[in-house]
């Protein structure tokens, strides 16, 4: 009985000090977010009241979205309160200016037309495109009311014609067309331009096509010229290529900006409709045209890589020659040089392409380049006979490029002949403790850093995840140029809990935060243990065991798949955290008696991917690298290539994975391998 009350005051205790959000229940959070951001906003109001009140993370989240649901079913009053509210508590809230634009449109839906117009006036300069044509919108509508017809059919314009993306721009016409007594307006051709570019930037291509089309149709010479090509370039993002080629010749009035890309876009369509020698002269034109542009480079490219897939490896090495010296920091140049020098080593040829090898390595753009070109020129030393020069670069290729792929594969030759799957023992060097960020941040600084973080964090929690990368953002902006605060971010975000985070700062994010450290060798060392948290460690344990896999192997390949996005989907519908198809999930799950589950909940996720790579492991007999391409390409795909050069050295053989995805995957899924088992022995 004694036991049981102090048990019980233990509880009690634990509770108190919890945040409350870790109290209140998240799955009625989740349910009410969820109906929500799907349009139910009764229930999004019935499961948020509650959540409201707390004073946790997410109470922004739950302020505005139910501040907002209020509104759109007619409280303006009680919306109104309820967005005031996440203004006054949560001033730093990604939904401020949302939350600001719709208190302008509750106070004119209450008939309070001149303070919703000095409200809307007095937030519109500071608003982002985003929440800009919303808040126009609202202003509109309250010059009317206030009979300033004229300044309010202006801003309904604008809405429509430069912000098209905003979820009031079809209501903006229907104003509009009812001020004009029942007429749908029309404008001057060249007003519809921005209307046009602004669905191009959306990407919503088809919208943009059709204004374009309207504006082809009916401008003046120099409209229609520009027009036409920007047809071109939306029906060559929507993959209609030969439709493509009969729009993307520019005329002489088309800016060079614009030309030079639309002609690119003309080599590549024709390239995609199998018109080889049409691409080549369009890509040759490009370059003849605006030579020392990112265009001409990537023309130069492309000629070079159609003759280098239809065998004709004199021509191609021409092109590449030329690409290399005409743009030697180019972002094309070192996968022209290695496309020659694999074509050289192919051949034989070993003067040839440790020549190339050479010019590679002395202008590499980045460490992981400079390694590939070291670790090749000691094969082709090999392959002379130079076993003592091979050596001595393939540790010099493994000191220049710790923790890639090269650089262990480096590693491994400096050791002798061993299995392709054994960890590299690695010098001491790569295991020292890496260097901290140069800028210490205070308490104030790191307080701001960590806010966003802790909203990103509770977001993945809960299984919002898909919304915690916008609070990243504001971490990242809220800081920049701060290097204090920069600092604390960095180091928050490397023990951050939510293991997207650390992945996205080592990658997509790196740039903003390397010159907080000494130089490039700092910066590095502690990049390295960035980028591979130890992420879900005890269900990847889990699995592992129950299917015979090593775990290390299992992080390794959910890294490559998700970077540890639970709540991703690709193109072809792969989901969750190791990329599962639906249908072989499905398959997998029965034949394991495991209840159907959702692929974005990693205890689901998890055991399935581990089962599927076992299953890859098992049909490949064990072949790593055949595995993790059965995985990316499929087990056919994996098959041919085995039939196709199954016999080369393993090192060749990744190397001639015609899909570069795959050839790059199986390479960085094998670095994450040896990666965690050197830093998680």
């Amino acid at each position: 009985m004694q036991r049981s009350l102090l048990g019980t005051l233990s509880l009690l205790i634990l509770l108190s000090l919890s945040p409350s959000w870790l109290r209140a229940d998240t799955a009625a959070f989740k349910r009410g977010y969820e109906a929500f951001l799907q349009g139910d906003y009764a229930g999004a109001i019935a499961q948020l009241s509650f959540q409201a009140e707390s004073k946790g993370a997410l109470r922004d989240y739950a302020l505005w979205a139910l501040g907002k649901s209020k509104l759109e079913t007619g409280d303006n009053e009680g919306g109104r309160k309820t967005l005031e509210a996440l203004l006054r508590d949560e001033p730093g809230s990604l939904f401020a200016d949302a939350a600001q634009v719709q208190i302008g449109r509750s106070l004119q839906a209450q008939g309070e037309a001149a303070s919703a117009k000095e409200h809307l006036e007095k937030i519109l300069p500071a608003l982002n495109d985003a929440n800009r044509g919303e808040a126009l919108y609202y202003l509109g509508l309250a010059k009317l009311s206030l009979k300033e017809k004229e300044a309010g059919l202006a801003d309904l314009k604008e809405v429509y014609l430069k912000y098209p993306t905003s979820p009031v721009a079809d209501q903006a016409l229907s104003q509009l067309t009812q001020a004009s007594g029942g007429a749908a307006p029309t404008w001057g051709t060249a007003e519809y331009l921005p209307r046009a570019e602004a669905f191009f930037q959306a990407k919503n291509y088809a919208k943009a096509l059709q204004v374009y089309d309207q504006i082809a149709a009916a401008g003046d010479a120099a409209l229609r010229d520009l027009a036409r090509v920007k047809k071109g370039e939306c029906l060559y993002n929507l993959k209609r290529y030969g439709d493509a080629t009969l729009f993307l010749e520019p005329g002489p009035s088309v800016p060079a900006e614009v030309a030079r890309g639309a002609l690119l876009d003309l080599g590549m369509s024709r390239l995609r409709s199998r018109d080889e020698a049409g691409a080549i002269a369009t890509f040759e034109r490009v370059q003849r045209l605006y030579p020392g542009t990112p265009e001409g480079e990537e023309a130069l490219y492309r000629a070079g890589m159609i003759a280098h897939q239809a065998g004709r490896l004199t021509e191609a090495a021409e092109v590449f020659r030329r690409l290399a010296q005409a743009y030697p920091q180019g972002n094309f140049r070192d996968k022209a040089l290695w496309a020659a020098a694999w074509n050289a080593y192919r051949r034989s040829d070993w003067d040839a392409s440790l020549q190339w090898l050479t010019s590679m390595e002395q202008g590499a753009a980045d460490a992981a380049t400079r390694g590939k070109a070291l670790y090749w020129q000691a094969r082709v030393q090999e392959r002379q006979g130079k076993k003592d020069e091979a050596r001595a670069t393939f540790a010099k290729a493994a000191q220049s490029s710790p923790y890639s792929y090269y650089g262990f594969m480096a590693l491994k030759k400096t050791k002798g002949p061993e299995p392709f799957p054994e960890t590299p023992a690695v010098p001491a060097e790569w295991k020292a403790p890496p260097p901290a960020p140069r800028a210490a941040g205070d308490g104030k600084t790191k307080a701001h850093a960590d806010l966003h973080l802790r909203k990103a964090e509770a977001l993945v929690s809960i299984g919002l995840g898909r919304l915690a990368p916008a609070e990243v953002d504001a971490a990242l902006k809220q800081n920049e140029g701060h290097p204090a605060g920069m600092a604390a971010l960095l180091e928050a975000g490397k023990k951050s809990s939510a293991y997207f985070i650390p992945v996205q700062f080592g990658q997509k994010y790196w740039d903003r935060f390397k010159g907080l450290f000494a130089d490039g060798a700092a910066a590095e060392s502690y990049r390295n243990r960035l980028l591979y948290p130890y992420a879900y460690r005890g269900l990847i344990e889990k699995a592992a065991a129950r299917f015979s896999v090593p775990p290390h192997l299992v992080v390794a390949l959910m890294r490559q798949e998700s970077g540890f996005m639970p709540w991703i989907s690709s193109g072809a519908n792969a989901q969750g955290l190791m990329q599962m198809i639906p249908s072989t999930a499905a398959g997998r799950a029965k034949a394991l008696g495991i209840p159907p589950g959702n692929l974005f909940d990693p205890e689901y996720n998890i055991p399935l991917g581990t089962a599927e790579l076992k299953a890859m492991l098992d049909r490949f007999g064990g072949n790593w690298a055949l595995a993790f391409a059965g995985y990316n390409a499929g087990p056919g795909r994996a098959r041919q290539w085995n039939e196709s050069f199954g016999s080369l050295p393993l090192d060749e053989f990744v190397e001639e994975i015609p899909f570069s995805e795959t050839n790059l995957y199986v390479k960085l899924v094998m670095r994450n391998y040896w990666s965690y088992k050197t830093l998680y022995p």
